[in-house]
């Protein structure tokens, strides 16, 4: 049995996904000595990657806080920007240059080369690094979009197999059916982190079941949104709080509108939908709705 989640960043997916494990645990199941449900990660093998990358550990990559680290100068990244001539500047950065001179002189050239009109100022902008936009670059814009869009899908379901012959044989003796025993003796897993439809659809093709967890972004975001609202004054929204992100904090509306934290947002086949916006007892109590209902508990 498969559980998917989807969530935003901040919303409670790690959490939701510990509470289902604890809750769906039955003692009766790990007669051989194996957990009943196991959390994965689509991002599982990702994030060993980056592990190897940059020297650090799961671990410490689970945390939000060393997540949104700068790395060190080392992985510094330089682009030009434009600014038109009514001083506004283009959203996109272009270039990706190790060093600021390699940066300046591309311009010089570009300029030149393309003759560019005298008007037309540029800036070069210094971007910082940080292990969650290297998670997102690696595996987005590497991963799905050059390597293959199933690239995390496929690696993950690699090791989605009978657990154990022994555990099968158990299982044809006491289940109904060949199908029930075969379905029974695959691994039970929480997914915690469904960013995409084909990997949401991937856990349906194995009759798993994909939950959407949200949370206000006002909860999510305490600290930027206190901020947006004391400059901004009554009737806040999240469009709002978006477009004070853009203009004040770019790199955090960059994370929030990256494919990987949006994809999901028009997604139409969840099989629930939990609003996670009180406390974790009441999380816990909406979970525990859904697994009775799914014959789980």
């Amino acid at each position: 049995m498969i559980i998917a989640i989807s969530a935003k960043i901040g919303a409670g997916k790690d959490a939701l996904g510990e509470i289902i494990q604890k809750v769906a645990q039955k003692s009766d199941d790990t007669h051989i000595g194996l957990p009943t449900w196991e959390i994965k990660k689509f991002a599982d093998k990702l994030k060993d990657m980056v592990c190897m990358l940059i020297g650090c550990t799961r671990e410490q990559l689970e945390d939000r806080n060393f997540k949104e680290q700068e790395l060190g100068e080392e992985w510094d990244k330089y682009g030009i920007r434009f600014i038109y001539p009514n001083d506004e500047k283009s959203k996109d950065i272009y270039g990706g240059f190790a060093t600021e001179k390699e940066a300046i002189d591309f311009e010089k050239k570009e300029r030149i080369a393309l003759q560019w009109d005298k008007s037309l100022r540029t800036e070069i902008v210094k971007s910082k690094m940080t292990p969650r936009l290297l998670l997102q670059l690696l595996g987005t814009e590497c991963g799905r979009n050059i390597i293959h869009p199933q690239v995390w899908v496929n690696s993950l379901f690699s090791d989605y197999k009978i657990k154990s012959t022994s555990e099968l044989a158990y299982n044809i003796v006491h289940e109904k059916s060949l199908s029930s025993a075969f379905k029974k003796s695959m691994p039970n897993w929480i997914i915690t982190d469904c960013r995409f439809s084909n990997e949401a659809e991937g856990v349906k093709t194995r009759e798993g079941i994909n939950i959407r967890l949200n949370r206000p972004i006002s909860q999510r975001f305490p600290e930027e949104w206190d901020n947006y609202v004391w400059l901004n004054g009554q009737n806040p929204t999240e469009k709002g709080f978006m477009r004070f992100l853009e203009g004040n904090d770019l790199d955090l509306y960059k994370k929030l509108t990256h494919a990987s934290e949006t994809s999901l947002d028009e997604y139409e086949n969840f099989d629930y939908v939990i609003e996670n916006d009180g406390t974790l007892e009441d999380l816990q109590e909406k979970v525990k709705e859904i697994l009775i209902k799914e014959n789980l508990i």
